[in-house]
């Protein structure tokens, strides 16, 4: 799974945990293994130690972890964009090249991410400020296949999947949870 580090991917990778352990039998292999993947993407100054408490979490739980950190410039990633629109996009190409490969060196044909459904209703509202067509606004799906990328992507090799992309597939088991706020007084 993608372990960014936050609440829901944390979440996620707890319940994933916990669905593992509930599949294990007396006797006989694992039914469901869990890997968890971080990026790095420096672009904060604590972004090194977001990566290694994720890992301390996910090590806490038995679960192995990798952190591939975006080293901005150094081939085959870009310089690091100077509009904050830019970074987004590039960082979120870069992310899904760099677990991509993880998928491929450990022979996996599935991810899981912490999107839940408030994730969900923004993507739809900047999908609608972007003028998507209809079926753009219909959001992100529960499970879809990784796809081959863009033909643009091919040149500089970050959003290319190419044929393996089309045997991977992405899960979203908290797309249709809320995430819920609550204060501490709202809790009392």
């Amino acid at each position: 799974m993608a372990l960014s580090g936050g609440p829901d991917s944390v979440c996620l990778l707890f319940l994933l945990q916990r669905l593992a352990s509930s599949s294990l039998r007396v006797g006989s292999p694992p039914q469901i293994s869990t890997i968890a993947f971080t990026v790095d993407h420096q672009l904060q100054s604590d972004s090194a130690g977001v990566a290694l408490s994720a890992a301390r979490y996910a090590r806490s739980l038995n679960i192995r972890h990798y952190i591939s950190t975006i080293k901005w410039g150094e081939p085959p990633f870009p310089n690091k964009p100077t509009s904050d629109a830019k970074v987004e996009s590039v960082a979120r190409k870069i992310r899904y090249h760099l677990l991509l490969d993880a998928m491929k060196r450990e022979k996996l044909q599935i991810i899981c991410t912490g999107h839940h459904y408030d994730d969900q209703i923004e993507t739809a509202l900047m999908r609608m400020n972007k003028r998507s067509a209809r079926s753009g606004l219909a959001g992100m799906r529960d499970v879809r296949r990784w796809g081959m990328g863009d033909r643009k992507s091919y040149f500089d090799g970050l959003g290319w999947a190419g044929s393996f992309g089309m045997q991977c597939w992405i899960a979203r088991p908290l797309l249709g949870i809320r995430k819920v706020k609550c204060s501490l007084e709202s809790a009392l």
